[in-house]
């Protein structure tokens, strides 16, 4: 009976040291603390790493500075940021239940080559009072070919095609407070 009471309890020390069990929509709601913050990135398809590139998100360590009135904002300005939104892009689902973080973020395709169609950027993440990380996952609603003009219907027949492989694409957002901004900012 020793022994089993023993198993339990270095069962038990493993579990809480492993930190098994957080679950960030459980938790009290944090702020980020304001300060500057590292950014990196990490992309996967179908789980295996994509490779740096020369230009783009990951290709370059980013840093913000995150101010008390951008701490609310910021899990929405670094996921749009990251991915470079713009005008025809908006937020869609956004919830937080405690730490944890859930959205999207749907781009209108190109009105020149491919009206009609939308991306869309699902994620969820969590966030502390020192950090933020958002994992987030393409998908696409393409148009249907019979509306469009010949060469856009080619257009989105060739990307119907690739978009099984594009959709196997993950991106990890994390950004980790560093310090103080400097005077600078």
């Amino acid at each position: 009976m020793k022994r089993v009471s023993t198993m339990a309890t270095a069962m038990t020390v493993l579990l809480l040291v492993a930190g098994c069990g957080r679950d960030p929509a459980s938790e009290a709601p944090v702020e980020l603390r304001p300060g500057r913050y590292a950014i990196s990135y990490e992309g996967t398809v179908a789980g295996f790493k994509i490779p740096g590139q020369k230009d783009g998100p990951g290709s370059q360590e980013r840093s913000a500075c995150v101010t008390s009135s951008m701490a609310k904002k910021w899990p929405k300005a670094l996921m749009s940021g990251s991915v470079g939104s713009n005008d025809h892009c908006s937020f869609k689902d956004v919830a937080r239940s405690g730490n944890a973080l859930s959205g999207a973020l749907v781009c209108d395709t190109d009105e020149d080559r491919m009206p009609g169609g939308k991306i869309k950027l699902g994620y969820t993440g969590a966030m502390t009072d020192t950090s933020t990380q958002l994992d987030a996952k393409m998908s696409f609603e393409l148009p249907d070919p019979e509306d469009l003009d010949p060469r856009m219907a080619r257009e989105v027949d060739n990307l119907r095609g690739m978009t099984p492989m594009l959709s196997a694409v993950s991106v990890v957002i994390k950004a980790d407070r560093t310090g103080p901004c400097s005077e600078n900012g």
